[in-house]
C-alpha cells in the first residue's frame, strides 16, 4: 500500500485555556496485490493490478484544555475529548481483474479495509499534548490520542465472502519530536517520530 494524507485542521481559542478543534483529514491510497487479482503464482495468473481509493476521511470534532494557566512557565499541557463522524466512504469500490472461476472477468467489489476512507463506526476519542521549551530555538513536543469505536463491525462484507464484515477497531497514535525555529521569520522545522495502530 502507498497512502498520501493531507489533513486540515482548524482550532479556535473559546478562552485562553479552552479551545476547540475540527479536523477534515483526506487521503489516497494505491494497493499492488497479485492474490486479489487471479492469485499468487503457481495458484493463479499471478497478474500484478492496483487498486485505489481516495477522498474525505471520518472528520473529527473536539476540545481541548490547557491544564497551566500561567503563559510564562515554559511548558504546558493539554487534555482533550472529541467525537469521530463516519464522513469517510467504509464500502469503497474498484475493479479487481481475473476473477470468476474461469479467472475471466473483471468485477467492482470493495477494496481491501486497509485502503478503506472510513471505518463506518460514530468514535469517541482522548487526546494529550505537551509541550516544553528547552530554548528560543527548540522545543519538546509530544501528543497522544486514542479512539474508542464502540462498534464491532460495520456492515460491509469483505470480498467474496457472505458472512465476514469488515471490522470498527479502536486505534491509537503517538507522537513525540522537537520543534526548531531558527532565526528566519515564518520558518520552523519539525523533527519526531510517529506510532500509530490498533490494539
Amino acid at each position: 500500500n502507498d497512502s498520501y494524507f493531507v489533513d486540515i485542521t482548524f482550532n479556535y481559542a473559546l478562552t485562553d485555556r479552552l479551545y476547540a478543534t475540527v479536523l477534515l483529514p483526506f487521503a489516497s491510497h494505491v494497493r499492488s496485490s497479485m492474490y486479489e487479482h487471479g492469485g499468487n503464482p503457481p495458484s493463479g495468473l499471478g497478474e500484478r493490478h492496483i487498486t485505489r481509493s481516495s477522498g474525505l476521511s471520518d472528520m473529527r470534532l473536539g476540545v481541548g484544555y490547557w491544564l497551566i494557566k500561567d503563559n510564562l512557565k515554559p511548558y504546558n499541557f493539554a487534555v482533550g475529548a472529541g467525537v469521530k463522524l463516519p464522513t469517510g466512504d467504509y464500502s469503497y469500490m474498484d475493479t479487481f481483474y481475473n476473477q470468476g472461476a474461469d479467472r475471466d472477468q473483471d468485477i467492482e467489489s470493495v477494496v481491501d479495509q486497509s485502503i478503506q476512507l472510513g471505518d463506518g463506526g460514530l468514535g469517541f476519542n482522548l487526546d494529550f499534548q505537551g509541550y516544553y521549551m528547552l530554548s528560543h530555538s527548540f522545543t519538546l513536543t509530544t501528543s497522544l490520542y486514542y479512539l474508542f469505536n464502540p462498534e464491532v463491525t460495520n456492515g460491509v462484507l469483505t470480498r467474496g465472502s457472505t458472512t465476514n464484515e469488515f471490522s470498527v477497531p479502536d486505534q491509537y497514535a503517538a507522537q513525540l519530536g522537537a520543534l526548531f525555529s531558527p532565526n528566519i521569520k515564518g520558518v520552523n522545522f519539525y523533527f519526531g517520530g510517529r506510532i500509530e495502530g490498533v490494539p
